[in-house]
């Protein structure tokens, strides 16, 4: 008996280890404060955003006495909701006992623009979590929405509930697949019907993102101009411009591309990001192209000149949608917030229940100019004592799987003695 007990209390000693770990942030900014008690919306600029993972699970608001105060992510645009529905063929269905998820993929057969993602269901849960990705020959995918949680909506008048994804970049691919986590196969969640709603996205406000800086050269056969445009961060992109100056005439076919980032190179998911784009640049055309939160730090532009004189790209305008954390404030108090932290999940606050029931004309809470490494946060350094971070957790777990060892052979000693 001492002997388990031991175990157990070790183990949770290096469980509750790494679980602060991975609590903390990398970066933190203090809130200017309110002078009156309600919801606000703080406007998270291109700073913020550009240390944020995909699904912006990593920041949290706080208190100065450290109690985490509960929001929501509102992106700056009006999306109108019609009740007229498309409905998409279901080909396969299969539960990943091992890893948890049901694998759902449905066809999209006419390649139609996607931007949300509904079904019904028949489980009573007050949420789920999914992972969204899209292909074009079911061999290649790209992750369109990483793991995230999502709201299942009641419906009184019918057996079913409706799950409903939205805010999701707008893509054409012929088959998507649905991961839907749960924590045991009799909780498992199936669609009965798949579709989407049809949408009109209106007043949509964009930030400004720091000017790039642009390279340029031409290819070996001269045919080809390559152009790369460097960002200060990893930013998401939501639209871009390119601003041409000569020659006077042109129509010329161009393909986007990102680079994909040193961190990134291990990871076996691909993203949607990753792949390529085709638009075409012209002197009748504004050349302003929507990418949907594209992330990169440098993008690379193949322009297929044929015969012409290559162009002449003055500069990049590069803009973000508009996004913000809303809410609820105390007048005179301070707020902090930290974000910054890969490994963290979303949270899943009551809040989301209300979210429609709060007003969007919210007044603004501004983040102070600065934004600082987290002072309690070591993690923002690669290394510690010139260690590198990998090999300093390796230690640390095989330090502590030997005092678990030592300890059990310590009790079994004694028990012998006894």
């Amino acid at each position: 008996m001492a002997k388990k007990l031991l175990t157990i209390t070790l183990f949770l000693c290096l469980t509750s280890f790494v679980s602060s770990a991975q609590e903390k942030f990398k970066w933190e900014a203090s809130i200017k404060k309110v002078y009156s008690t309600q919801f606000y919306k703080i406007f998270l600029s291109p700073m913020v955003t550009s240390e944020l993972t995909s699904n912006f699970s990593d920041v949290r608001l706080y208190t100065k006495n450290n109690t985490e105060i509960p929001y929501f992510i509102m992106k700056n645009r009006d999306i109108r909701f019609y009740q007229e529905k498309k409905f998409f063929r279901i080909i396969e269905k299969n539960y990943e006992k091992r890893k948890h998820y049901n694998r759902i993929i449905f066809e999209n057969e006419e390649k139609t623009v996607i931007n949300n993602i509904c079904f019904l269901s028949g489980k009573e849960k007050e949420n789920v979590w999914i992972q969204i990705s899209g292909s074009y020959d079911k061999k290649n995918w790209h992750i369109i929405q990483g793991e995230s949680p999502y709201l299942i909506h009641p419906n009184n008048n019918s057996e079913f509930n409706e799950i409903k994804i939205t805010n999701l970049p707008r893509t054409t691919y012929k088959f998507y697949e649905l991961r839907i986590f749960d924590t045991d196969e009799g909780n498992k969640i199936t669609p009965e019907k798949i579709y989407k709603y049809k949408t009109q996205t209106s007043d949509i406000k964009y930030v400004k993102l720091p000017e790039p800086k642009i390279t340029q050269k031409q290819s070996k056969t001269g045919k080809f101009s390559l152009i790369k445009i460097h960002f200060n961060a990893s930013h998401y992109i939501d639209k871009i411009k390119f601003n041409i100056s000569a020659p006077e005439y042109y129509r010329r076919e161009a393909n986007i591309s990102n680079t994909i980032i040193p961190t990134e190179k291990n990871l076996k998911e691909n993203y949607y990001n990753k792949r390529n784009k085709t638009f075409e640049l012209s002197s009748e055309s504004d050349n302003v192209f929507n990418l949907t939160n594209y992330r990169t730090k440098t993008l690379k532009l193949k322009i297929d000149n044929k015969d012409s004189e290559p162009l002449t790209i003055n500069s990049v305008e590069a803009y973000q949608v508009q996004k913000y954390l809303v809410a609820k404030l105390k007048k005179n108090k301070n707020y902090i917030l930290r974000f910054g932290n890969k490994n963290i999940k979303h949270p899943l606050y009551d809040l989301r229940y209300f979210r429609d029931s709060i007003s969007n004309n919210l007044p603004p809470a501004k983040i102070k100019n600065k934004i600082s490494a987290n002072p309690v946060d070591k993690s923002s350094d690669d290394s510690i004592l010139n260690i590198p971070r990998f090999y300093l957790w390796l230690i640390i777990t095989l330090i502590l799987l030997m005092l678990v060892i030592i300890s059990i052979k310590i009790t079994e000693d004694i028990q012998e003695g006894e």
